[in-house]
Formats: structure tokens, C-alpha cells, sequence
């Protein structure tokens, strides 16, 4: 339950955080861990469910069916993560599949990338918004946005383009997403061109995966003949073994790393399901349209990969709904035309 509410939503297709999550398990009154393994309960402690404890469920591969034999070192108060390749893997009961507990890594991976990280305004285009050269741009201590290359400490040529004021292009970028959203024939309209552009787009990587997986279990059938063949030999021979057993280890943890990022890139697809909970999601919140709160509208940004491209002056606002770009002038807030997107 806990795995389906972090990666596909509630009932109500509406996203779940950790701490939603942790709020609904206590009003629930589903035991806490320490409850159902029956540790005693220290005086004082809360009798809520922890966001942190969700996490931490959350990012257990034992869950998958893979529990680590050796994850910590150290003595205790002075613990840290041994490295995965000194961890023995031990096959255990699973709780959840492997895709859905991929998915959850890969939204792990994308909650930490759009982060907040402690500002002390919320930007509601962080991680959303880019310099025309390119790079990123960021929210200053006060209400605008910058490019990241404007400061080059690193050498080479500091970007020129202006601050940019957050309140214009904020406004600007979320009177796009409201003419995608008031119209409820038209979204589901262009939800479905979109899905058949992106299910095109994604056959190559569906292939790139499936060929990713058959070559880890080829690696693992080599990793089990130099274990086999490790327990026979001794000197030299058993050091040739180790080094093929470090390649083969290496080779492994290149492949997962790839099948998390296929799976991350997979997970973005429109699917029927992604459909079905957008659609939703936009009947649920439609009374509140026109007053949404900072959270309601960084969601619709996200579940609809807006981006905004900034140059001269001038900004292109995108999503994944159309191929086409609408331009505005950031000094009037006027929109200027329609520009077919190449880059999406």
C-alpha cells in the first residue's frame, strides 16, 4: 500500500508525499514498525507514524525480495554504508515487484532533483526554468531568477542575460498551464496526442531495457561460475579470478544503474493509467482552479513537464501536451506567437 501511494497516488490519483503517506498510515492506525516487531516502547515516544520510517520502507531493496548481508561497518555510534559491491546479496520473500520498487527509486531519485532545499521563498519554477545558453537557472535571496552560468567562477565566459523578476514569469508561465486546464475536452484531447507521440518515442528504450535485463542475468550466471570456481583455487590462479570478479562487478552496477534510469525515463510515459489519474486529478481540483495553492500549482507543472526557456528577454513556455512553443515578452507579459518546439 505504502509503494502503490508513493509512486501511483491515492484513490484520488492525487500524489502522495512521504509525510501524507505518514499522516494517512497513523490515521489509519496501521502499527508502526517498532509496534509490529513488539520492541518496547520508549517513555514519551510518538505514537505517529514518521516520515522518516516511510522513507526509510521506501528505499529498503529487502521489500524487492534482496536483503544485503554486511550493509553497515563500524562499531555502533560510528556506523556508515559499506560499499554495495562489498555487500552480499541474499534472495528473500517479496513484498512488492521489482518494477514497482524501481519506479519508487526512480521518484526517490526525481523528489530529490526538484528538492526545495531550504529556500527561504518557494520558487515555483525551480528546476523548470532555463537560460537560453542552456544552463539552468536559479531563484535569488529576494524574487528573481538568474542564470547559474551569469557568476562563472570556473572560467570561460560569464552569461549576460538579465535577472529575470519570479512574479512576471511565474504569472506568465501559469496562465499557460490554466488555458491547458479549463478546457476539459481539449486536455483529454491533447493527453492522447501526447500519449501517441511519447509511446513512439519510448519503443527504443522499452527495447534498450529489455536487452539491459538480459544482460544482467547473463552477469549474474558469470558472477556465480567465478564464485563456484573461487572455492577451488588458490595463488595466482585466485587472484585472476578476483580481478574477472571485480570486472564482472563493475559491468553489474554500471548495468543497474542504467535499468534504473531506463525505468526512471519509462515512468514519465503517458500512459492509459497516467491518463486516467491526470483526468482525474483535474476534476478533483477544477472547483479550485482559479485560486490554487503553491503546492496544487508545482504539481500540475510537473505532471505536465512544463519548462520555460529564457533568452533576450524573451520566454518560451512548453509542456508535454503539444510540440508547440508559446512565446511571451517578459518586459509586457505579452504573448508574441507560437513556435514550433524543435527540443521537444
Amino acid at each position: 500500500m505504502i509503494f502503490n501511494w508513493y509512486v501511483n497516488g491515492d484513490d484520488k490519483a492525487r500524489v502522495m508525499s512521504c509525510q501524507k503517506i505518514a499522516e494517512r498510515l497513523t490515521e489509519l492506525a496501521i502499527p508502526r514498525p517498532g509496534e509490529s516487531m513488539r520492541w518496547k516502547q520508549t517513555r514519551g515516544q510518538s505514537e505517529t507514524w514518521e516520515r522518516v520510517a516511510v522513507q526509510r520502507i521506501i528505499g529498503a531493496e529487502t521489500y524487492a525480495g534482496v536483503w544485503r548481508y554486511g550493509r553497515l561497518i563500524g562499531g555502533a555510534g560510528k556506523q556508515k554504508m559499506r560499499p554495495i559491491d562489498e555487500q552480499i546479496p541474499v534472495d528473500v520473500p517479496a513484498i512488492v515487484t521489482r518494477e514497482l520498487w524501481e519506479l519508487a527509486q526512480a521518484k526517490r531519485i526525481h523528489n530529490i532533483k526538484f528538492s526545495r532545499r531550504k529556500t527561504k521563498r518557494e520558487y515555483l519554477l525551480r528546476g523548470l526554468i532555463y537560460c537560453g545558453c542552456g544552463r539552468r537557472m536559479a531563484g535569488t535571496s529576494g524574487t528573481t531568477y538568474y542564470c547559474t552560468r551569469r557568476y562563472n567562477t570556473g572560467g570561460g565566459e560569464a552569461c549576460k542575460e538579465p535577472f529575470v523578476k519570479g512574479s512576471a514569469i511565474e504569472y506568465i508561465t501559469w496562465g499557460y498551464v490554466m488555458k491547458l486546464l479549463t478546457n476539459a475536452d481539449e486536455f483529454e484531447e491533447k493527453l492522447r496526442e501526447a500519449q501517441a507521440i511519447e509511446a513512439a518515442q519510448m519503443q527504443p528504450k522499452q527495447k534498450k531495457l529489455q536487452h539491459v535485463i538480459a544482460l544482467l542475468k547473463d552477469t549474474e550466471l558469470e558472477a556465480d561460475e567465478i564464485a563456484r570456481a573461487a572455492t577451488k583455487v588458490k595463488g595466482i590462479v585466485a587472484e585472476k579470478l578476483q580481478a574477472q570478479a571485480d570486472e564482472i562487478d563493475r559491468r553489474y552496477q554500471a548495468l543497474q544503474a542504467r535499468k534504473v534510469k531506463l525505468h526512471e525515463d519509462l515512468k514519465a510515459e503517458l500512459t492509459d493509467r497516467n491518463i486516467d489519474n491526470l483526468l482525474q486529478f483535474r476534476e478533483t481540483v477544477a472547483v479550485g482552479l482559479n485560486n490554487p495553492t503553491p503546492d496544487e500549482r508545482r504539481l500540475w507543472l510537473e505532471l505536465l513537464q512544463t519548462k520555460v526557456i529564457v533568452t533576450n528577454g524573451r520566454a518560451t513556455v512548453t509542456c508535454r501536451l503539444s510540440r508547440e512553443g508559446t512565446k511571451f515578452d517578459l518586459l509586457t507579459g505579452v504573448q508574441l506567437s507560437t513556435l514550433l518546439n524543435q527540443n521537444q
